[in-house]
């Protein structure tokens, strides 16, 4: 078998390393017919480490990342590198004595956390894609320590164009001028001035094309319309929110190369008096979409898309009518 692979041309190895790494179990297999030779080797490393991630702990994921800096190879080819960090200490049952000695280890596992993440980021400069995805109880944490450890060490990253964050994790947004496709959880727990001031941060990345908000708690759509007012170039905005959008879209009038507008609501409708609502809700929010954002193209709300470039009037009976596609 390692014969036969040492005879093919790079394209053709390249092809197939292609085909096998979009498979239903690509990486799996890939994996293993890299194993067959040094040249199939040398080929699929770029596709074996081009997503990279680390999840659990700030101490399990910290372990994970120092594994990852020991070796060059995998930095090297990385360009999407994923956190999933579940809290600041491992789940622990015992002792009192043995859960005061865990929380009094916090601290220095969440400053550990963050310089080792700061190192890894400034090694791995090809990384184009960042997501840290984070309970809402670890805004504290971002906020106190991960914002100042960033910005202590003054890193830039200037081939990053994706990103996925909290929105307290505010250093990014200077950290990474290129940015293109930005996605932001938003948690209540701040004061309307320190919303404000952050969604004024994210507001300076004036070049996104792509943009989507979850946000955690009822509220109006205020903060998005803080952070978009700037962005002349947004074509998509994707919002999770539970909230009568038919009554705020009219603060994304000023979104005039947008063409495609998502909204998702938390609570799929159960009884026969909510489907009712949301029919109505439905039909207001094209309305108010059509209103307000003329030059849209694409309305997604739900899992049922309207396609406004098919209407032929104005004439709000014919966006009544108009049906989803889906």
């Amino acid at each position: 078998m390692s014969s036969f692979f040492e005879g093919l041309n790079a394209d053709v190895l390249d092809y197939m390393c292609t085909l096998l790494y979009i498979s239903h179990d690509g990486r799996k297999s890939l994996k293993a017919l890299s194993s067959t030779s040094r040249r199939m080797r040398i080929t699929a490393l770029p596709r074996l480490f081009r997503t990279m991630r680390v999840s659990g702990s700030s101490r399990k994921c910290t372990d994970s990342m120092r594994d990852i800096l020991a070796f060059d190879k995998p930095l090297q080819y990385a360009r999407t590198f994923k956190v999933y960090l579940d809290g600041l200490r491992e789940p622990f049952r015992g002792d009192n004595r043995a859960n005061a000695a865990a929380q009094a280890q916090v601290p220095i596992d969440a400053m550990t956390f963050s310089a080792t993440l700061v190192a890894l980021l400034e090694a791995a400069q090809g990384i184009q894609h960042f997501a840290l995805v984070a309970r809402p109880n670890l805004a504290t944490f971002i906020s106190s320590l991960l914002n100042p450890t960033f910005v202590a060490a003054g890193i830039r990253l200037d081939n990053m164009t994706s990103l996925n964050v909290p929105s307290c994790c505010v250093a990014l947004a200077d950290a990474c001028p290129s940015v293109v496709r930005l996605q932001l959880d938003v948690s209540r727990g701040t004061s309307e001035e320190e919303e404000g001031a952050e969604a004024r941060i994210w507001g300076a990345r004036t070049g996104l094309t792509s943009l989507k908000i979850t946000l955690r708690s009822p509220k109006d759509l205020n903060y998005i319309q803080v952070v978009t007012q700037s962005m002349q170039h947004l074509a998509k905005l994707e919002i999770r929110a539970r909230m009568r959008f038919s009554a705020e879209i009219s603060r994304l009038g000023h979104l005039l190369g947008m063409h495609t507008l998502t909204i998702r609501q938390y609570e799929s409708p159960r009884d026969p008096e909510q489907l009712l609502a949301v029919r109505t809700e439905t039909n207001e929010t094209k309305r108010s979409a059509r209103r307000f954002l003329p030059q849209l193209r694409i309305l997604r709300i739900g899992g049922a898309v309207y396609d406004f470039s098919k209407l032929q009037t104005d004439n709000l009976d014919e966006l009544d009518a108009l049906e989803a596609e889906t």
